[in-house]
């Protein structure tokens, strides 16, 4: 880690203490704050309706139906936080692949853009977060020096023209709580990946290259079978890496073909490689896409080998590739005496 100060790490702890206890007048964060680190899952609860924020179809924001609980299989709520620079944010949707906009008249969504991608001259995505009270937080534009808002019929819209440390108690549809979203890939945790169409797992074998295995259920998968097993590695701005423990490779698209990068550990991932990393894109029922941002592709397993599907956007995943769909097989690092069940997994 860098070299911190005393001083600084005392100013840090300071004001996580005082987090959600000051007035909301006198605090403008200046990094984002706990819950909002960059590369995080997020959703934005608003304070008094029980709305979540949500980016719709029609690349416009909205807000959810009222409600205490966040179903797993939400996509149109889920924001990936992308470091903006200048202690400013950027929220991105990964299913409609558009960045949070505060336009002119009010809140919609950028043009087609990945996380990692934001453009140093777009300046309507970018947001200050300001600390609102009571665990609370509100996000400002500088640019049109205006906070996010969403009033209690669900109306997404911006503020009236206020400063980000002018927030007053009044101001209740600018205050949101953070959720934390487990993602759909979590990193640290261990999968395979069933494709239905073929009854088969995604694999990388001995000869680093990336094929199937032989036919079996996703839920019947071989407790001895280690080429199946991949560890979801953090890869940085919503996107992710699978790693091989067994052959210390991570999975990666070579233009139009799949196979596996040279060795390297899991938590070595470097961070100029751009074919090991993808966008999982959720479908439904448990089940994926994952999208090389860098290829603009899908991963393929067709009955004969894994490859990469023809150039697509990752906003644009057809509903008829069923060989780019991948079942989210949940399973245990390692046996150990308490747990040698064969079977111990657990499908989505």
């Amino acid at each position: 880690m860098p070299f911190v100060s005393e001083s600084s790490k005392r100013k840090a702890l300071d004001a996580l203490r005082d987090f959600g206890k000051k007035d909301v007048s006198s605090v403008v964060s200046k990094v984002p704050p706990p819950g909002l680190a960059p590369g995080s899952t997020i959703a934005l609860k608003g304070d008094t309706h029980r709305r979540f924020l949500r980016m719709n179809s029609h690349s416009d924001m909205d807000a959810s139906d009222p409600r205490d609980d966040f179903p797993f299989e939400w996509t149109w709520e889920r924001f990936t936080v992308v470091d903006a620079g200048n202690g400013e944010i950027a929220l991105h949707n990964t299913f409609h692949n558009r960045f949070v906009r505060m336009n002119k008249e009010g809140m919609d969504a950028s043009d087609l853009k990945a996380a990692a991608d934001l453009l140093p001259e777009w300046s309507w995505e970018r947001f200050t977060v300001v600390y609102g009270g009571n665990g609370t937080i509100a996000l400002h534009n500088r640019v049109h020096n205006r906070f996010v808002a969403v009033s209690d019929q669900g109306v997404a819209f911006s503020s009236i023209t206020k400063d980000a440390s002018d927030l007053p108690a009044a101001m209740i549809f600018e205050r949101f709580r953070v959720l934390q979203v487990k993602p759909f890939l979590e990193p640290g945790s261990v999968v395979a990946l069933h494709c239905a169409r073929w009854n088969r797992f995604l694999r990388m074998n001995d000869k680093a290259d990336m094929d199937s295995s032989d036919h079996k259920a996703a839920d019947q998968m071989p407790w001895g079978w280690s080429w199946e097993r991949f560890t979801v590695v953090d890869a940085g701005n919503g996107q992710i890496a699978l790693h091989s423990a067994y052959h210390n490779r991570f999975v990666r698209m070579n233009h139009a073909d799949m196979d596996a990068s040279m060795h390297k550990a899991a938590s070595d991932l470097p961070k100029e490689w751009t074919w090991e990393t993808f966008v999982a894109r959720y479908l439904t029922n448990g089940e994926i896409a994952l999208h090389s941002t860098y290829f603009n592709r899908f991963v393929r397993m067709t009955d004969l080998v894994v490859d990469s599907s023809d150039p697509v956007n990752q906003q644009d995943y057809p509903a008829t590739a069923t060989d780019w769909k991948f079942k989210i097989v949940k399973l245990q690092d390692a046996p150990t005496e308490a747990n040698d069940d064969p079977w111990s997994f657990e499908v989505d």
